[in-house]
């Protein structure tokens, strides 16, 4: 309990909130720990079972938040009494920094987990039984609910930037698992040729919005790539760079916004110079090929969509000058009140909050040019005040321009 209260000096009043709500809403103890699972600071009735047992879960705490760290974020798992918890990790600068444990909760019945966990040896009446009958039950669909809820929470408090960090590890796991899936199938992989007729498919699918297909049909042509290439990293980069410039092409052709693909390529290429290993430049190409589908389709059930896009063209035109809500609907030939309309209900945003989304991704870009003055900067996005400037790019980042600028590679 000492040991409990000097860690509660040191936990930002935030967290602190983050978990009491936690636990309010879901009525399930939430305790934040550090990264040996221990809990720093709790809310909520905890655990009884394992000290009425005279055992400690420490050991399965830690184990589990280094788990949900490596696998995406989130992990569900069962102490060694058999009680359901959850836990997610927060993260800062990409490293383990603490965990949100919330728990205990049963994952089946009392009657079932008093017969199987505790071998039905526990007298009815008993203070061990009435503990038990106490404890919140979580059935399947309210579990995955809690824990990612959860690992919300935890986002929340280590940053949407970190939060991103730990989708793309959980993505690239899967994408990493199917293509070793697909490679075990081939038959005779020395010999197999590349198969024309999926990369044929794969634009077809993309044509027709069919995300998923296309995900499983791009992660089995990088298994062909990996094989034809001889492990040579330069020559799956030159065989990948070809992928790009057909799913470029059928993006073009499906409707995208020339702009738009131009930019995306663009800056997509900048990071393809960094990459150094084969899983990182798969989850590169998933990527890519999901921003292509997404700029061909953004409007493209939309009758308004040639309205939308000579708007937003004339937008990321115009970015580094003051722009009104008047001068972008004149330029479309509609009122402001309706265009302003028509925009939210297209775009699911203000035309305000798309002019600030589309600063701070051309902010971002610029950030690379390391000569370039973070002043300089703001100024080229239509900025003048430094301090909103580095206000609205923290938003969307989670660092300043400055920290954002030294993060990036070399």
């Amino acid at each position: 309990m000492a040991d409990l209260l000097r860690g509660m000096l040191d936990i930002d009043p935030l967290h602190r909130e983050a978990v009491r709500a936690y636990a309010q809403a879901t009525g399930l103890a939430c305790a934040l720990t550090g990264t040996d699972g221990a809990a720093l600071w709790q809310s909520g009735i905890p655990c009884g079972l394992c000290q009425k047992k005279g055992e400690s879960c420490q050991r399965a705490h830690r184990d589990a938040l280094h788990i949900a760290r490596r696998y995406g974020g989130q992990y569900a798992y069962l102490c060694p009494q058999g009680l359901g918890f959850f836990v997610s990790p927060v993260l800062k600068n990409d490293a383990l920094h603490m965990g949100l444990r919330a728990g205990p909760a049963l994952l089946v019945t009392p009657e079932d987990f008093l017969a199987c966990e505790l071998d039905g040896q526990v007298q009815p009446g008993s203070k061990l039984h009435q503990h038990v009958k106490s404890l919140p039950q979580a059935p399947p669909r309210r579990a995955s609910a809690l824990m990612h809820l959860l690992f919300m929470t935890a986002s929340f408090l280590g940053g949407a930037q970190e939060a991103e960090r730990l989708r793309e590890a959980a993505a690239s796991d899967q994408m990493q698992g199917q293509i070793s899936a697909y490679l075990h199938g081939i038959k005779q992989a020395e010999s197999a040729p590349y198969p024309y007729d999926k990369e044929q498919a794969l634009l077809q699918a993309m044509s027709q919005n069919r995300r998923k297909e296309a995900n499983r049909l791009l992660n089995e042509l990088l298994g062909h790539v990996l094989l034809i290439s001889g492990m040579s990293f330069e020559r799956m980069k030159a065989h990948i760079n070809e992928l790009t410039v057909l799913m470029s092409r059928r993006a073009l052709e499906n409707g995208a916004d020339p702009e738009c693909v131009r930019e995306d390529t663009y800056r997509a290429y900048r990071r393809l110079t960094g990459i150094k290993a084969f899983e990182e430049l798969c989850f590169w190409l998933n990527e890519v090929m999901n921003n292509l589908i997404s700029a061909a389709f953004a409007f493209g059930d939309s009758r308004h969509a040639g309205t939308i896009r000579r708007a937003t063209g004339y937008i990321k035109a115009h970015l580094h000058e003051p722009l009104t809500l008047r001068a972008i609907s004149e330029e479309v030939y509609l009122s402001p009140a309706y265009f302003s309309r028509v925009f939210r209900r297209e775009t699911g945003m203000s035309v305000s909050a798309y002019i600030s989304a589309q600063r701070m991704r051309r902010a971002a870009e610029l950030l690379h040019h390391k000569d370039m003055p973070v002043s300089a900067v703001a100024q080229a996005v239509g900025i003048q005040s430094l301090s909103q400037f580095t206000r609205m790019f923290r938003q969307v980042y989670g660092l300043p321009p400055g920290a954002y600028r030294k993060q990036l590679p070399a």
